[in-house]
């Protein structure tokens, strides 16, 4: 991986923390993994958090006019439904 991805990683991970939006889109896997490990860590408080951050970046995203990121939307779709079993 070249230096600028891996910001790039970093940087999407430290968003989702904060549930605010990044900019520079990372694969579905490494979303996945995220948020996998975000909920096992952190808990599911903190999941719904990240959910929102990357929620913000599917959105952002879809509006540059380059197309949708139906993976990640498919994932996040994924991850509302689990956490809706849950409550």
């Amino acid at each position: 991986m070249h230096q600028g991805s891996a910001y790039h990683y970093i940087e999407a991970f430290c968003s989702m923390m904060q549930g605010k939006k990044y900019t520079r889109t990372i694969n579905t896997e490494a979303t996945r993994y995220y948020l996998e490990n975000i909920h096992k860590d952190y808990g599911v408080d903190q999941l719904r958090i990240a959910l929102k951050a990357v929620e913000q970046h599917t959105d952002y995203y879809g509006k540059l006019g380059r197309g949708n990121l139906r993976s990640i939307e498919k994932l996040v779709n994924e991850y509302k439904t689990q956490l809706g079993k849950m409550s």
